[in-house]
């Protein structure tokens, strides 16, 4: 017997995917950050707002680090740590995102408006 794919089958994967990967999309949110806390040694050392397009070097334990902030997203370009974790982070631009250099004692965290969330369960 002959198997034969139509354009239906095609058109049901398709929807199963979209259904399937649809709580993956609204988990995410839309939120933006609005500003960046930039904490040194557990110390707040500044707060940058997320609208301005800014460089800021920051002094860290092993030594400087750089963060770039554009377009409302932040990311370390530089880094004197020896893994640089911080770096492959990558960019964060929502509430709630945070990047960490543990070498450096240094947490840069996304700040804005979070959207609750429901709970779905509660455990004893």
């Amino acid at each position: 017997m002959k198997k034969t794919a139509y354009i239906g089958d095609g058109v049901i994967i398709i929807v199963v995917l979209l259904v399937g990967l649809s709580p993956i999309v609204s988990i995410r949110g839309n939120d933006r950050a609005t500003s960046f806390e930039i904490t040194i040694n557990g110390r707040v050392y500044s707060t940058v707002s997320a609208t301005i397009d800014t460089t800021i070097i920051i002094p860290g334990e092993m030594g400087k680090m750089v963060l770039v902030i554009k377009d409302g997203v932040a990311w370390v370009s530089e880094s004197s740590c020896p893994r640089k974790i911080c770096i492959k982070t990558g960019k964060i631009n929502q509430p709630g995102q945070v990047i960490a250099c543990v070498p450096n004692k240094v947490l840069i965290k996304a700040l804005g408006p979070q959207k609750r969330r429901e709970i779905d369960a509660i455990l004893k």
